[in-house]
């Protein structure tokens, strides 16, 4: 990236922003204009077309009723001279002769001339210069038609052979007095001379436009404005849409093209007596004409309106950005003498104002992060060791705090990864969760080991921080360590020395609470000395207490207070043995595993067993010479039974629940409600009673074989 340069070059001119502003309003002006220009010139051409479609379909409706009326006339005046006409004049060709030039009318509406044709189509007789009499009609559509259909018809025009130009016929029936048809009157309209029809073809349509008249049936020009098109050809269907609607029935105005490819607005209006239509078209460039000069008059207005426009905009801009410019070259000032950054002064509240006011802002902050950050460069160099990460964990910058716990200097691990510091000592998962709570809370806090450069692994107090961007995504790291050896092995130290001070006081308490069940086993002694009548259940009293006795003894041991079951078994039986004078054997086999009573069941475990040897005892086992006692491994390893062996006989289950011992109610109390089974069995002669433990009740003890 190349340095920006101290100070600013001149702008050139195509690239000021007064140029720039200039010519946007410019585009954004001409582009309104011509929108706008172009919006009207639609609308405009729009209504003009409409208005003069309107006024075009009157005047060609009033030519095609003209027209219409006129042909009506002849043929009305063409069946009226047949109607009269007999049969036996037919038969008399100078008669007809004479007759047919006697009719001075129809010779004047039809300037090809007038003629009688027999049934055969030969001609009877002929008022015109062509002399047609013995002459057939030679194709004259019309004369066919008339005398195949008994009907009047207006024939297509031709190219009359004798005259050599073109003809249409008008031929009404002539009927004999049984309405059979024995000939027909003809008369024939030459379109190459003055006829009729000349009052439609001889004044224009506007300047340039003309009439037309058209036979669909044949698509031919009848006649037209231009004489010259008399009998041409129409364009072939799908040539010109337009004209296809026209040929198809259609009646109105529409938008067409000429052969020679100029468009002219149309109107047609049909002729109802012969199916042909009359059309009248306009140039498209006369039509609109005034469209094309209003435009042309816009455009000039256009220019001139940019112009002022342009010189007008320039002089604002240039007028309004005087404040910027100003603040330019104060700033460019301050800049090339090295002088101090100082507030901007605002000339005009306006837009210009609020952001030199704005930029007088920036400046402030600047300083103030500026002072922040010299601060924070003070800070970096704190005791505690600073290291800056990236988002993939390299090291970026470090402190020289950092340097001075770890050993690496700062080249020596700028773009290592972090994984550089690790000792070892910590599992993969262990640094994979602090990295992963980072990122989710935002930081970590905590104890780890980590490495310094010469090999040793020290413990440190680390602090993770999470920096994240605008989108919440994580950026960098920063970390905070200190050493925290010292203050390990005081935190150690202090522990031990609470632990020892603690053990010492819970064997003081242990050993107290023994010394006052030991008294009160005491007092109850000579309580049943006084009163022999409640030995009994003294004496069953005491063996309790001193089951419980005996746990606080092994407790308020000086090496260990955890409880074994096997040091508990013996000495519950060696307590009940002296009080009840009788033997109970222990057997526990060789090199036996110890197993530890759980703190919380010591006590209920020692009562069940203290019930279940005084039980034995006093149900065969005194009588018999004593009690078995036995201490084995079960099925799995950390299972012990413990098997009380004493003569004796137990009673049925019905008898056992309708007489309840209150000793098992005691015992059922004290059980654990998981890791302990009691079981009784009969064999033979002796009473076997089978107490097992497993976890949570018990657990090995793994420290020393017993």
């Amino acid at each position: 990236m190349e340095p920006l340069p101290l100070t600013p070059s001149p702008v050139p001119p195509w690239q000021s922003l007064k140029t720039r502003v200039t010519l946007s309003t410019l585009l954004i002006f001409l582009a309104s204009l011509w929108s706008l220009s172009y919006y009207a010139s639609q609308m405009l051409r729009r209504d003009l077309t409409h208005l003069l479609s309107a006024q075009q379909f009157s005047t060609v409706s009033v030519v095609a009723s003209s027209i219409d009326a006129d042909l009506g006339d002849r043929i009305q005046s063409l069946e009226l001279v047949a109607r009269f006409m007999e049969a036996r004049l037919l038969q008399q060709p100078a008669a007809l002769q004479k007759y047919l030039n006697s009719l001075i009318v129809l010779q004047a509406q039809f300037n090809a001339g007038v003629r009688v044709v027999g049934p055969d189509g030969v001609a009877l007789a002929d008022v015109s210069e062509s002399g047609r009499v013995g002459m057939k009609h030679g194709g004259n559509e019309a004369v066919a038609a008339a005398l195949a259909q008994g009907q009047t018809r207006v024939g297509q025009p031709f190219m009359a052979p004798l005259l050599r130009q073109p003809v249409f016929s008008i031929a009404v029936v002539i009927r004999n007095e049984h309405s059979q048809v024995i000939g027909a009157l003809v008369g024939d309209t030459n379109l190459g001379q003055a006829n009729f029809l000349d009052k439609m073809t001889q004044g224009y349509y506007g300047r340039t436009g003309g009439y037309l008249l058209v036979a669909p049936q044949s698509r031919q020009v009848v006649t037209a404005t231009e004489r010259s098109r008399i009998m041409d050809a129409l364009p072939p269907p799908g040539v010109e849409p337009m004209l296809d609607r026209f040929m198809q029935g259609y009646e109105g105005s529409g938008l067409a093209h000429t052969p020679a490819g100029a468009e002219v607005l149309t109107s047609v209006k049909r002729v109802p007596v012969t199916g042909w239509f009359v059309a009248a078209a306009l140039p498209a460039a006369e039509a609109f004409a005034p469209i094309a000069d209003m435009q042309q008059r816009m455009l000039l207005a256009t220019l001139l309106l940019t112009l002022l426009a342009g010189g007008l905009s320039w002089w604002m801009l240039r007028r309004q950005l005087a404040p910027m410019l100003a603040a330019a070259n104060t700033l460019s000032s301050m800049s090339e003498t090295q002088q101090s950054v100082q507030a901007l002064s605002i000339s005009r509240p306006d837009e210009i104002g609020q952001l030199i006011g704005g930029f007088n802002r920036l400046l402030e902050t600047l300083t103030q992060r500026k002072e922040a950050l010299r601060i924070a460069a003070i800070a970096f160099e704190c005791q505690e060791g600073i290291v800056v990460l990236d988002a993939e964990l390299a090291i970026l910058r470090v402190n020289r705090s950092f340097t001075r716990i770890t050993g690496y200097a700062p080249p020596e691990v700028q773009g290592q990864g972090i994984d550089l510091l690790r000792c070892g000592q910590h599992p993969a998962a262990f640094y994979a969760r602090v990295w992963q709570e980072t990122k989710r809370d935002g930081g970590w806090q905590g104890e780890m080991w980590q490495q310094r450069k010469n090999g040793d692994a020290y413990p440190a107090h680390i602090t993770i921080t999470a920096v994240r961007d605008e989108c919440d995504q994580v950026t960098h790291y920063v970390g905070n360590l200190t050493d925290a050896t010292s203050r390990q092995l005081q935190e150690q130290q202090r522990l031990l020395s609470e632990a020892a001070h603690r053990n010492t006081l819970i064997r003081e308490v242990h050993h107290r609470i023994k010394n006052n069940l030991q008294g009160i086993t005491g007092i109850l002694r000579q309580f049943a000395q006084k009163h022999p009548e409640t030995a009994e259940p003294i004496r069953q009293a005491i063996s309790q207490v001193q089951g419980i006795s005996v746990i606080h003894g092994l407790q308020g041991r000086a090496v260990t207070s955890s409880v074994r079951l096997c040091e508990l078994t013996g000495a519950i039986a060696s307590e009940i043995e002296q009080l009840w004078q009788t033997p109970l054997r222990l057997d526990i086999p060789a090199h036996w595993q110890p197993c530890v009573i759980a703190e919380k069941e010591a006590v209920p475990i020692a009562l069940v067993l203290n019930e279940l040897m005084l039980n034995a005892v006093k149900h065969g086992g005194q009588a018999q010479g004593g009690v078995q006692i036995t201490l084995r491994k079960g099925l799995q390893p950390e299972v012990v039974q413990i098997t009380i062996t004493n003569v004796g006989q137990l009673g049925s289950p019905e008898r056992r629940k309708l007489t309840p011992h209150h000793g098992l109610q005691l015992i059922a109390a004290l059980m654990p409600r998981s890791g302990a089974r009691l079981q009784q069995t009969q064999q033979d002669a002796q009473v076997l009673t089978l107490l097992e433990l497993q976890p949570p009740v018990i657990s090995l003890d793994q420290k020393e074989p017993s």
